[in-house]
């Protein structure tokens, strides 16, 4: 496949990705994260500095994405852990008036319930093994679903392997690429580098540009979600031949604690976090998607 075929047959962040919601659009607020540093976490969140998003960035970036038409997801690392979560949340709520188009990835409350359940209306909850944190959901949110509560039911597929390591030919890289579960069901995202709100096709590409420290991304303005692919072509160049994300590795459990990874530099990424996993190569297990919460999916 080709470059120009592969850009084609991607999703821009203004596609429509699904049957039950027309897509997610993410604001990563925060890189801070109370989950234990799952393996393999799609976040690379061990791999960069610890930070909270700028108050006034959180609330232009959901100025920028008011009248996207799919979901639009409060992130992070957990975003309940953010000093201005409540400001974020009732922004939210004034700028989106569909509760269910208002959207939170966490894995721990923080004592947020009462909010939680005020403001939003979609939810993402997999508390990575923390009992305490799962209660706490059932108690206030009842009915809401609650994933990965037994250690080591989430599997995660790996994320720092070097695409172009394990897959030399170019062609082939762009066939994987088109079909990438992130760009294709996932989600594009807003995050923070060096001070200002960028948006990505991708997140996983935001979470790699901020582990490289680059200056990279569309800055917001509304509507700039609306571009198509080929105004995020530079992202793709930069990020999706480097990322493990289309090999759809086989996974691993969160709580492994560990990274798969390829020789070279990502190994030595790893190595510095005493996170060494797997080293992945050509002849490595596949898996039918990138992540499986309850480990219900057949491995392939």
């Amino acid at each position: 496949m080709t470059r120009d075929e592969a850009l084609k047959k991607m999703k821009a962040p203004g596609d429509e990705r699904g049957k039950a919601c027309y897509g997610v659009m993410q604001l990563a607020i925060t890189s801070h994260c109370d989950g234990g540093r799952c393996s393999n976490c799609t976040q690379l969140l061990a791999y960069r500095r610890p930070r909270h998003m700028r108050l006034e960035n959180a609330l232009a970036a959901i100025d920028s994405v008011a009248d996207y038409p799919g979901v639009i997801g409060i992130f992070g690392g957990n975003p309940c852990l953010h000093p201005d979560f409540e400001k974020i949340s009732r922004h939210l709520a004034e700028v989106i008036p569909d509760r269910r188009r208002r959207g939170l990835w966490t894995n721990n409350m923080n004592g947020h319930g009462g909010l939680i359940g005020e403001v939003y209306g979609y939810y993402n909850i997999n508390v990575h093994g923390n009992v305490g944190a799962a209660a706490a959901v059932r108690r206030d949110l009842p009915g809401v679903t609650v994933w990965g509560e037994r250690a080591g039911e989430s599997v995660h597929g790996a994320v720092l392997p070097d695409l172009a390591a394990v897959v030399p030919s170019e062609a082939d890289r762009w066939a994987l690429i088109a079909e990438c579960d992130v760009n294709q069901r996932w989600s594009p995202a807003i995050v923070e580098l060096c001070g200002q709100a960028k948006g990505f096709f991708c997140e996983v590409a935001a979470a790699w540009a901020d582990v490289c420290g680059h200056r990279s991304g569309v800055k917001i303005a509304p509507g700039w979600w609306r571009r198509p692919m080929a105004g995020f072509a530079a992202q793709v160049d930069r990020y999706c031949h480097g990322c493990g994300v289309p090999l759809r590795m086989a996974g691993r459990p969160d709580s492994d604690r560990k990274d798969d990874v390829t020789a070279g530099e990502r190994e030595q990424m790893a190595a510095r976090e005493n996170r060494l996993g797997d080293i992945v190569t050509a002849e490595s297990g596949r898996c039918r998607e990138l992540t499986d919460y309850m480990r219900l999916r057949e491995a392939r």
